[in-house]
């Protein structure tokens, strides 16, 4: 039973709009021209094309100014596959990390932010638990995380300057029905979603990873469209150009000495 729900999800998810053919085709929009500010984009499982353009052009609209690159980081076996195969979801992550501490070695006291979109997260996190003791980035988006709830984010915190951001909704249909079953980009089988409930500090965390999560693990709920199609805009709609001018690109332009506001609850 659960092999045939899992390739009727990945057909559904692989019919859903031209997002294999948008996913791979060149990249139109870089982000804005300043060399000493930079964000990684992590699509999701699958590389559907999701926030390819949406994002870079919401953070321009927002106000940053820093270069955009898309990290493609899929396996091209199918959205399934790259949310389960925890191994080479690793290694692209140290991949990440060589890029980010390459960029920083040329760039000396450069800002640079992470961007992951559901099981993007994950690599994201990975990435960060790669990067050598001596790099940091600025601040990391986790836009509708298909990672566990409770995944220990210590490590990863430590190369964080500032915060961890998750955009959370009850309301996911794919986090909701679809992850507890193929499992979280961390292998976990839970209901326990990230991105249905936001991070949660692990049940045996230390109270350094406590005050750690307190000062830095930041969760916001946000609230999907309804009525289009529950794919896009009920689990990647964290990628839409408004949501993201209003909600994300506030955290990157505030820069890293400022604590963040809270950011508006429903995008516009």
């Amino acid at each position: 039973m659960r092999h045939a729900i899992m390739g009727l999800v990945t057909a559904v998810l692989l019919s859903s709009g031209s997002g294999c053919i948008l996913g791979n085709r060149p990249q139109f929009v870089r982000g804005g021209s300043d060399p000493n500010q930079r964000t990684w984009y992590l699509d999701g499982a699958g590389n559907l094309g999701f926030g390819k353009e949406t994002v870079p052009l919401g953070l321009e609209d927002g106000g940053y100014q820093g270069q955009f690159k898309h990290f493609i980081w899929a396996t091209y076996l199918g959205p399934i596959v790259d949310q389960m195969v925890i191994s080479y979801n690793r290694r692209q992550g140290t991949v990440l990390a060589k890029e980010i501490a390459k960029y920083l070695d040329e760039h000396p006291g450069a800002s640079v932010n992470i961007i992951g979109l559901s099981a993007g997260t994950g690599i994201a996190v990975f990435a960060l638990e790669a990067l050598p003791s001596k790099y940091q980035v600025d601040n990391v988006i986790m836009l509708s995380s298909s990672l566990s709830a409770e995944y220990d984010l210590s490590r990863a915190l430590r190369r964080v300057r500032g915060g961890i951001y998750f955009f959370w909704s009850p309301d996911d249909p794919v986090l909701k029905g679809v992850v507890p079953l193929v499992g979280t980009v961390d292998r976990e089988y839970t209901s326990q979603v990230a991105g249905l409930v936001g991070a949660r500090v692990p049940p045996s965390a230390s109270r350094q990873t406590r005050e750690a999560y307190a000062a830095r693990v930041h969760n916001y709920r946000w609230y999907p469209h309804g009525g289009v199609g529950p794919i896009k805009l009920r689990h990647a709609g964290t990628t839409d150009r408004a949501f993201i001018r209003e909600m994300v690109a506030p955290i990157l332009v505030r820069g890293r000495s400022r604590a963040p506001a809270q950011p508006a609850t429903r995008p516009s």
